[in-house]
């Protein structure tokens, strides 16, 4: 495979990386600015945590599509540096939005001893092993605390992966998964009284699965035959499978409105896992005209900086918050720009960043 076809479907998913963390993005902006009116009551919406399942997906996905002919060792010291040279680049971002996390707790009167303890498991990205503190400082850094952990498994989880020939044995793979998901996530908020938002949607283990489930849809696509003929399939094909599966993604996110506080258990990641497999696997074959569309420039832009974006949107938007409210005396933002300024913000404060980190590695 050529490196611009390589580029191709990368890009293709891409954009719905960018698709996810705008869900994302959206979802904590309603949470931070509640408002009234039918435009905050669609924003309060949002598929968040579709976004989120998207992420872990695809994560496992473009690892495994990146690495199938380069695959890490799979020694314990191997897979501990591999893990943390991953996590390298986003890791001085991760203090510094940490730092800027303590001063908001500080300035909102949380006790020192409080902030220092948070402090002492989010530095390590330790916290989401634990039920206490794995939502602290920059709530959004526990993304960061499972993807150490992912990415410590993905050497012996590729070594697996490729021993696998059969595709009918992939996809039974996937269906353990999410059927050992369910359990874990019935069990626990039924028979125990264990966080399951903690559980089931910050985990590391839990979060496997997902990654996991990206990683084998990855091999499945490497693996598939090329028939003869195959190029010939008409592009109105592909476009109605990709309008297909985006249709039942917004489904599936309307089915989480509908559900009650009883469902929690399915619906922090169970819920979202299936269709947003599917997703990422159609737009990875790149043939359909929403995949094109969507892999332009602004968007594989947004793409690009997106884990930046990520680390940083959500304290910016605190702060923007509390600017509102105790310097211009204005508790409800106006619908327009409690999305806007704070996406500018971010964007402005994300160039900062690499500005300054292009000028320290130069």
């Amino acid at each position: 495979m050529t490196d611009q076809k390589k580029n191709e479907i990368i890009d293709s998913l891409q954009a719905i990386r960018t698709i996810a963390f705008l869900a994302i993005f959206l979802f904590h902006d309603a949470d931070i600015f509640p408002g009234e009116g039918a435009f905050f009551s669609f924003l309060k919406k949002t598929p968040g945590r579709w976004g989120v399942s998207v992420f872990f997906v695809l994560s496992g996905f473009v690892m495994t599509y990146s690495y199938w002919n380069r695959p890490p060792k799979t020694r314990l010291k191997d897979a501990l540096a591999f893990s943390l040279k991953k996590i390298k680049k986003l890791y001085p971002l991760h203090l510094l939005m940490l730092l800027i996390g303590a001063v908001y707790l500080f300035l909102h009167h949380d006790p020192l001893t409080l902030i220092l303890a948070q402090l002492s498991v989010t530095v390590p990205l330790i916290q989401t092993w634990l039920p206490i503190f794995y939502q602290s400082v920059n709530s959004v850094s526990w993304y960061l605390s499972v993807c150490v952990f992912l990415y410590f498994c993905f050497p012996c989880l590729l070594m697996q992966i490729k021993k696998e020939r059969s595709r009918i044995l992939s996809l039974l793979m996937i269906t353990a998964i999410f059927l050992a998901q369910l359990a874990v996530g019935f069990f626990v908020f039924h028979f125990t009284d264990i966080d399951i938002k903690w559980i089931t949607y910050c985990h590391p283990v839990f979060r496997l699965g997902d990654f996991a489930v990206g990683s084998i849809l990855a091999s499945i696509y490497l693996k598939r035959p090329l028939k003869e003929g195959s190029a010939q399939t008409p592009r109105q094909l592909y476009s109605a499978m990709e309008i297909t599966v985006l249709m039942i993604n917004i489904l599936v996110c309307i089915t989480h409105w509908t559900l009650s506080k009883d469902a929690k258990w399915f619906s922090y990641t169970s819920l979202f896992l299936p269709s947003t497999a599917l997703l990422i696997y159609v737009f990875s074959l790149n043939k359909g005209i929403l995949s094109q569309l969507l892999a332009n420039r602004f968007v594989l832009w947004l793409a690009k900086i997106s884990p930046y974006t990520y680390l940083i949107h959500k304290l910016l938007m605190y702060y923007f918050r509390d600017f509102c409210t105790y310097v211009l005396h204005d508790e409800e933002v106006s619908h327009i720009l409690a999305i806007i300024v704070p996406f500018g913000l971010t964007i402005l404060a994300t160039y900062a960043y690499l500005a300054l980190e292009r000028n320290h590695c130069g």
